[in-house]
């Protein structure tokens, strides 16, 4: 850099400098302890532009305000010298009303008063008694905010009860792991990528938050019903649960992460066009489903906001907020009030069907999953949610309590033999409504599944589940169906 352009460089900064410690005295608080620690470096960037012959190149309007800004920096610096050490004065105006305070407190008792120490002696107690009370309420307050911390889990509280049952769970692990980014909201909490230190892998973990203790028993239910629904799955197309990490304010759940999002971001930008996708996807989607009922489980949940896409492109079933575990191995596994038909009403009211809108018997094996797989399929094709054409919930559980099926796609948008398909999920009767394993034996189905290779299992204990879907008419598929119904 030649000697003219470094001179006037140098001038440049030499005005920052003047307008830095202007800044500091005029435009911020006195008071303020961020301007003590602005003042500083202020000060020493224009000791160090106004050394040696710089300062020579300001005029004299300009020196004169350098030295008053200066000096008014300095000033600022020992006022707030003088309140880091000894008493300020305006502690000591504070300590000063205090005292007047008090003394005026007793001047408005009755002088005769004063002359009796029996009243005297009551009014000090009483003064006392007062500021005992604000230092047990202080108290309390400090030890609300510290008994979450490294406090043993007490039985005999409900909320430590509820706790130490999900610390129970056979899946309780602790490793290491890093969160990620947000990546979508679940049934009862946040989802977000997070990487395991241990392994290197990816995976997803839901964040449950226990912020009002009064909830805790009831949301620790939840989330054990969930985990008890994840724990037994092992399905290509269903999401792989790893485990949960139990703390005092917040549950961790790690499952698979699906890096391909969910089947709802795709149908934002429009429906499906190759029916062939759309016949690629329903037989994942109907394979997953078979496992499902199969295994005694009904998701009830079932939308494209709960169906992911991995990197590869295979559908995951994913959300079993609102599963139940109907049966397994021959044996009811809900308590003596619950083994009337489910009829509680849970799930998105587009994609109900019409005997859970009513509280009607379900029927046989998952037909309220069936209903709602048609309404995804119909989304998949139309790019509309079924009964787009409402414009609210209520006259939409209307329609479909009448047994009235969503409208369904024109010849120009799915085949026949996809129709067809779609009237046999749209069934009023829950009783005559086709099984996931009744519609994996649809021509529709069948045309695509005899040019698509199925994928491998995560396990090899699952594999076979996962190769070999049961015959409608096989010996395992009329046992599933008889412990649903």
């Amino acid at each position: 850099m030649d000697s003219n352009r470094r001179q006037m460089n140098n001038m440049k900064l030499t005005k920052l400098a003047l307008d830095w410690v202007s800044f500091i005295c005029d435009d911020c608080a006195v008071t303020d302890r961020k301007s003590f620690r602005w003042a500083v470096p202020a000060l020493e960037f224009a000791m160090g532009m106004t050394r040696g012959r710089h300062i020579l190149g300001l005029d004299p309007n300009e020196y004169a305000r350098l030295r008053a800004k200066v000096s008014g920096c300095m000033s600022l610096l020992i006022s707030h010298f003088d309140i880091l050490g000894a008493k300020s004065n305006q502690a000591a105006q504070s300590e000063r009303e205090r005292i007047e305070a008090l003394v005026g407190q007793f001047k408005r008792i009755d002088k005769n008063r004063m002359l009796d120490d029996e009243e005297a002696f009551k009014f000090i107690q009483e003064q006392r008694l007062e500021k005992v009370a604000q230092v047990d309420e202080f108290q309390r307050q400090i030890i609300s905010e510290r008994q979450g911390l490294g406090r043993v889990l007490e039985f005999s509280n409900e909320v430590d009860r509820s706790l130490a049952y999900l610390s129970s769970s056979a899946t309780n692990i602790s490793m290491r792991w890093q969160q990620g980014h947000f990546v979508g909201g679940g049934t009862f909490g946040n989802v977000y990528a997070a990487m395991n230190l241990d392994t290197g892998h990816l995976m997803a973990v839901k964040e449950i938050r226990l912020q009002d203790p009064k909830l805790i028993p009831q949301v620790a239910t939840q989330i054990k019903d969930e985990m008890g629904v994840l724990e037994v799955l092992d399905h290509p197309n269903v999401v792989s649960y790893y485990g949960i990490e139990v703390h005092r304010d917040r549950v961790y759940i790690f499952m698979e992460f699906c890096s391909g999002g969910s089947l709802a971001n795709l149908l934002e930008h429009g429906r499906i066009e190759d029916e062939q996708v759309t016949m690629v996807y329903a037989l994942q989607l109907l394979e997953g489903l078979a496992y499902l009922h199969e295994s005694g489980i009904a998701h009830r949940d079932i939308k494209p906001e709960n169906i992911l896409l991995d990197h590869n492109g295979v559908i995951k079933y994913v959300d079993f907020g609102a599963a139940k575990v109907i049966a397994r191995q021959g044996r009811t596994l809900v308590n003596a009030a619950s083994t009337q038909p489910n009829r509680s009403m849970t799930g998105t009211p587009m994609y109900m069907s019409p005997e859970v809108i009513k509280g009607e018997n379900p029927g046989r094996a998952g037909a309220v999953d069936v209903w709602s797989l048609g309404c995804v399929i119909l989304e998949m094709v139309t790019g509309r949610r079924p009964w787009s054409n409402l414009d609210n919930e209520w006259a939409i559980m209307y329609n479909i309590a009448q047994g009235n099926p969503p409208q369904l796609p024109g010849p120009d948008q799915l085949s026949e033999q996809g129709i067809d398909f779609l009237k046999r999920c749209f069934v009023r009767d829950p009783r005559g409504r086709a099984s996931a394993v009744e519609l994996l034996q649809h021509e529709w189905i069948m045309a695509i599944r005899s040019q698509v290779v199925e994928p491998a299992t995560p396990s090899d204990s699952g594999s076979n589940s996962a190769q070999n879907t049961p015959h409608p008419n096989s010996a395992g598929s009329r046992q599933g169906a008889d412990q649903f119904s």
